[in-house]
């Protein structure tokens, strides 16, 4: 599961049995694995969005799982290009790109990747089962931040909030920089409820970086 495809970019970590475990691997595979204990027993294909995917670490730890599943990707335009490229080399697998999300692209493909210019970006109705994040959160502008909020809690509605941010927030003498505690994300307390935290098994940064699971109560 750890395996990656050593002729894709420039990759760098253990080597092991002439296979490379790139240094993020274990991070992901573990919230791959955590977000199919979630959504495995859904009754319909499950849709995942993953909100600042990177070069696609976790959707690559889905797929290796061979679950049935839909996902959604939602990035910065510079970024999306790079995940595009790792993921159609390492798998056989169509990406849609959009502008937004609306439910007739959900029906039709399993893989959509939508560039983040702080538009409205979600014309679905679909039911969606999981939204993850991983330390961007508190790394984006707090207006960004406030965008991705106000539409999840008013739009999206996912069943299961699953994210890893830091909780407390350095740099602060930086004016143009200041990261966000995840105590401070605009969750709507009174649709979710907080399922768990805990201080996260990578990037702990002495209990720096925190990983929260919230669920929907209805």
């Amino acid at each position: 599961m750890l395996h990656s495809n050593t002729e894709v970019g420039n990759p760098y970590g253990l080597t092991y049995k002439k296979n490379i475990i790139l240094f993020d691997t274990p991070r992901h595979d573990y919230y791959a694995e955590k977000i199919v204990n979630l959504i495995k027993n859904s009754k319909k294909t499950p849709i995942i969005l993953e909100i600042g995917g990177g070069y696609g670490g976790l959707v690559a730890q889905l797929i290796k799982r061979k679950l049935k599943f839909k996902y959604i990707n939602i990035d910065i335009f510079k970024t999306l290009p790079v995940a595009y490229y790792y993921l159609k080399k390492s798998f056989k697998i169509d990406i849609t790109i959009s502008k937004y999300i609306n439910s007739k692209d959900i029906d039709k493909n399993d893989f959509i990747f939508v560039p983040f210019f702080g538009q409205n970006f979600w014309h679905s109705n679909k039911k969606i089962n999981l939204v993850f994040n991983s330390n961007s959160f508190s790394e984006m502008g707090r207006k960004t931040l406030h965008k991705y909020f106000e539409c999840i809690n008013s739009k999206i509605k996912p069943l299961y909030l699953l994210h890893q941010n830091t909780n407390v927030a350095l740099f602060k003498k930086l004016r143009k920089y200041q990261e966000i505690p995840s105590a401070k994300f605009p969750i709507d307390y009174n649709s979710y409820e907080m399922i768990n935290s805990s201080i996260s098994l990578f990037q702990g940064g002495s209990g720096r970086y925190r990983e929260y699971l919230f669920k929907r109560k209805y």
